[in-house]
């Protein structure tokens, strides 16, 4: 690394690194020559060895606050549920993912001092649009409970900037795809297909299949990623919310 890129270079850590968004998120950071710590409740097996791994829970702050009060950027991937999984058990979504949350919220609030960069969800949190497209100033209205999870997080997101002034940023992807994606309890139709094409096994597409989705390939979302940590030089006590998507609606019957 040159003298301007190690100027340039962040300490960055990722809070539900061993998933999906996480472990790519990870190895492309830490290859612009970021300092990066992965932070995950299940091991990374075969992980890059520029990243740093910690096995903890991420509102584990007696072992985690130090590295908290070092970061520049912290990027909040953890989240324990599904769609599906939430709507068996509603509670999960308060237990698993907003009271850890607001455990680390607590945290920085007296601590910090990193941009922390909240990565939510797309269509869940607008809810049926009829068709219209939706916007950064469409109104949150969940109709299920982990669109109302998310949408919770991003309130209390929006408190704490106004509380503390620490700069904030909220993504809000569409259909993440792509390599080392593994399918999930109705969760993930690419991964889910690409299993039943793989194992000879049956798929069955609910409805008629002409509900449209957009879709965003993992490595361009990583870019977003890279964007968003270079712009935290210049966002100092913003908070900011961004729609990420490909502006393409594809049907399920087009993607089967």
């Amino acid at each position: 690394m040159n003298a301007d890129a190690a100027a340039l270079a962040k300490t960055v850590v990722i809070l539900g690194g061993s998933g999906f968004v996480g472990r790519c998120l990870s190895v492309t950071l830490a290859g612009l020559g970021h300092s990066v710590y992965s932070i995950s409740r299940s091991p990374v097996t075969q992980g890059d060895p520029q990243v740093s791994y910690i096995d903890c829970n991420f509102d584990n702050t007696y072992q985690l606050g130090d590295l908290y009060q070092r970061a520049d950027v912290i990027f909040h991937l953890a989240c324990d549920t599904t769609p599906a999984t939430s709507s068996q058990q509603s509670s999960l979504e308060v237990t698993t993912n907003l009271l850890p949350s607001m455990r680390l919220l607590e945290y920085l609030e007296h601590k910090c001092s990193a941009h922390l960069v909240y990565v939510s969800t797309g269509g869940a949190i607008y809810g049926d649009m009829n068709g219209a497209p939706a916007t950064e100033q469409s109104p949150m209205s969940p109709i299920s409970y982990y669109g109302a999870g998310k949408a919770s997080i991003e309130l209390f997101l929006h408190a704490y900037h106004r509380q503390t002034g620490n700069s904030v940023s909220i993504i809000r992807p569409a259909n993440l795809y792509g390599p080392g994606q593994f399918a999930k309890q109705q969760f993930g139709i690419v991964p889910t297909l690409l299993s039943a094409l793989a194992q000879d096994e049956l798929f069955q597409l609910m409805g008629d299949g002409e509900n449209q989705r957009d879709f965003v390939y993992i490595d361009d979302f990583a870019q977003l990623c890279v964007a968003v940590l270079n712009s935290t030089t210049c966002s100092v006590n913003v908070c900011e919310t961004y729609n990420v998507g490909s502006g393409l609606g594809v049907s399920l019957n087009q993607l089967v």
